[in-house]
């Protein structure tokens, strides 16, 4: 088994929610479950691989059984430190960074890892440095997920908001 990724963009609102209108008539917000696309949308985005994708690429969406749907979106806070810093946010909760960017967990990591220099016995920097440094890497990485996709566009959408923060 293996999940292929295949971003496409759709140039109205209305064809994004009839591809994320199930079996049964419900319409999912961000994700379509596996098992629920509607045959006439299979076939629909099956036609279209062949299309626009390389003969070998076509081929394996072809095969796929029970394909889903998934809307990608972008996320990014403007503070990551509430309440005198007895809230912070980490990770996804700072930036929701687009999967072909490949840094989510990292982010992760980094956040948890920088904590340690404010909580040690011997703080290395305050709170404050670590909402600066966390925010400003997430910032960054957003930013390049974003670039990431527009470069990988064919075609101007509309929908697609590829504006930086």
């Amino acid at each position: 088994m293996f999940n292929l990724v295949w971003y496409s963009n759709y140039d109205s609102p209305d064809e994004l929610a009839d591809i994320l209108t199930d079996k049964s008539g419900i319409k999912h917000r961000f994700t379509l479950p596996y098992g629920k696309m509607r045959p006439e949308i299979v076939s629909k985005q099956r036609s279209h691989a062949s299309a626009i994708l390389p003969p070998q690429l076509a081929e394996v969406f072809q095969k796929i059984e029970n394909p889903f749907a998934q809307v990608i979106t972008d996320s990014l806070t403007s503070q990551s430190i509430f309440m005198d810093g007895k809230v912070l946010l980490v990770g996804d909760a700072v930036a929701g960074i687009r999967p072909h960017a490949t840094c989510g967990a990292i982010q992760a990591v980094l956040h948890a890892l920088l904590l340690k220099g404010v909580f040690q016995d011997k703080p290395t920097m305050t709170i404050e440095e670590w909402g600066e440094k966390t925010l400003s890497w997430s910032t960054g990485m957003q930013k390049l997920g974003v670039h990431l996709g527009q470069q990988g566009q064919i075609g101007d959408y509309p929908m697609a908001d590829n504006s930086t923060p």
